[in-house]
């Protein structure tokens, strides 16, 4: 037979590998334009020494330091991708074992492949545009890691393992060391037991000397006077990050949807008394506990604490476990005997049909209607199959023959799409800014190591590839108090814009004149002017460099 276990084994690395690859290969892009900048600063003490990104404490220490020791290693930086290929893997490894939970091996392949193929619609990501994985390596990378292994360890029923992995993720980010206790807390309460105090202190005990080494940290947030902390409230909600703040309660639809056919799946299970089932319930419903709250108080309400709180960080989390329980339905009820309609209890139907049309309101309301869409198709599978028995009989075995090949070919269609853009995207093989290069290249060559470089805030590579430290730019905006406020102050100089109130003021920039740049020289005191060709900035003399869509002009330092 061909769909034999090495054979099912080999799909599953294979898909694995395919899964973590369609994130990309990436070492210099995006958010770790800031995250690597301290780990090349410390094998490289000489450098940035003038960056405003560089004066504030450094709340993702451990990850500064993992990124050191990797660059060191491999200064080209193709680690640095592969250990996120890595962290997807091991994702995809937590998603084949908690099926292997629910299901006999035969039926958790085509489970597995359902999942990957929602996680790979999706890229993993949810509300507010969180997610498990992205396509860099960065602290949130590591925290995604350290929770699903907490989760698949209190599936398990193995509270140490749940502790040191909990402790792992918030050693690495400091969002899921506030965050994950409530989740975790809720589950354990849910569990009861007599040895109910024994497991929590392994729960929880070992995140606690993680959370003493932030204390500092978050006393350090704190301390402002109030019209100071909403204003830098301000600065991160609404104007450096809405994305991730300013949520819609038609946000939630897709991310509810899979919930709820979720609790469909698990509960009448969980009422019998199956262990797995009530585990992975519980340890959900420690998810809603968190999330819904907040989404309510934040969509609804508009409540800015529970805004910044940003507890639908982990909702992407919550989803792919969500998926894993209906996946798990889905396979077992269409090899067993399929669903009819008159079989479900009156609670799995209400939540079956309140999950679906979430799930075909985010199709209409939001970008992940092909995630929605292939939802609702799957989650009504069993029922399909249910009705074709009353023509057709099939053994389990025959349905797999169906369902192995069908979920591999909606894997690889939903991956693809990823995967082809991979070289694209990828700033290891075929996505450097060329201009940015050149550009960088001269710099190095023409300026000292300390140098300050004025850019337009825009271009947010230039500070890590030209290793020059600059004025300001929209990436490097700092966590305390002091740093925001005083890139604020920056940003308003460089694009006079009083006040700086959203990205797109970015462009006054482009309107800088010489009386504003002579400001800006003595209040700065920079070595390199960089600004865009087609800017037509006029200073009288020639740019000392320009190719491709720059202009560099040396500056003498006041």
């Amino acid at each position: 037979m061909f769909w034999n276990r090495r054979v099912r084994i080999g799909v599953v690395v294979v898909s694995s590998l395919l899964f973590g690859v369609g994130f990309g290969l990436n070492a210099a892009t995006s958010n770790q334009l800031v995250y690597l900048l301290r780990s090349v600063a410390l094998l490289h003490p000489e450098l940035f020494t003038r960056d405003l990104a560089l004066s504030s404490f450094d709340f993702h220490h451990l990850y500064s330091l993992l990124c050191a020791l990797i660059l060191r290693v491999d200064a080209s930086g193709w680690l640095i991708a592969v250990a996120n290929v890595a962290a997807a893997c091991f994702g995809a490894w937590c998603v084949y074992r908690l099926l292997r939970l629910f299901l006999d091996e035969p039926e958790a392949f085509p489970a597995f492949m359902l999942v990957l193929t929602w996680a790979g619609v999706s890229n993993t990501v949810a509300v507010g545009g969180s997610y498990v994985f992205a396509d860099i390596f960065q602290p949130s990378t590591l925290g995604s890691v350290g929770l699903l292994g907490a989760s698949l360890a209190f599936v398990l029923d193995r509270p140490l393992a749940t502790g040191l992995w909990l402790a792992f993720a918030g050693a690495f980010h400091s969002n899921y060391l506030l965050l994950t206790p409530c989740v975790f807390g809720v589950a354990w309460l849910l569990c009861g037991g007599q040895q109910m105090l024994r497991r929590g202190l392994l729960i929880f005990g070992p995140s606690l000397p993680i959370l003493l080494f932030h204390v500092p940290f978050f006393l350090a947030s704190s301390a402002a006077a109030p019209a100071v902390l909403e204003r830098v409230r301000h600065l991160f909600m609404d104007v450096r990050s809405p994305h991730h703040y300013l949520v819609k309660p038609a946000d939630f639809a897709p991310w509810l949807g899979f919930q709820l056919l979720a609790a469909a799946a698990l509960f009448e299970p969980a009422r019998r008394g199956a262990v797995t089932e009530r585990r992975l319930l519980r340890l959900l419903i420690g998810f809603w506990a968190l999330i819904v709250p907040a989404g309510v108080l934040s969509s609804l309400f508009g409540l800015r604490f529970f805004m910044q709180l940003f507890a639908w960080r982990i909702s992407p989390h919550a989803a792919l476990l969500a998926q894993v329980a209906l996946a798990a339905c889905i396979v077992r009820s269409v090899c067993n005997n399929g669903l009819s309609w008159r079989e479900l209890s009156r609670a799995e139907r209400g939540l079956s049909v309140l999950g679906i049309a979430l799930l075909l309101l985010g199709a209409l309301l939001n970008k992940s209607r092909d995630l929605s869409l292939l939802g609702v198709s799957f989650a009504l599978l069993p029922l399909l199959v249910g009705w074709l028995r009353e023509s057709v009989s099939l053994t389990g075995g025959r349905w797999l023959g169906i369902l192995n090949p069908l979920f591999c070919i909606t894997f690889l269609a939903g991956d693809f799409g990823h995967l082809r853009g991979v070289y694209a995207k990828s700033d290891l093989l075929g996505g450097r800014d060329l201009d940015v290069m050149a550009v960088c290249s001269w710099v190095k060559r023409n300026t000292a190591v300390d140098a300050l470089l004025l850019i337009p805030p825009v271009e947010e590579q230039i500070r890590f590839q030209c290793q020059r430290a600059v004025v300001v730019d929209w990436k490097g905006a700092g966590v305390l108090p002091n740093d925001v406020i005083e890139w604020d102050r920056r940003l308003e100089d460089v694009t006079d814009r009083h006040p700086f109130e959203k990205e797109s003021q970015l462009d006054g920039y482009e309107s800088l004149d010489r009386d504003r740049l002579e400001r800006l020289r003595q209040s700065y005191h920079f070595d390199l002017l960089l600004v865009h060709r087609d800017a037509k900035l006029s200073l009288g003399v020639e740019p000392d460099f320009a190719q491709g869509r720059f202009a560099a002009y040396r500056m003498p330092r006041p």
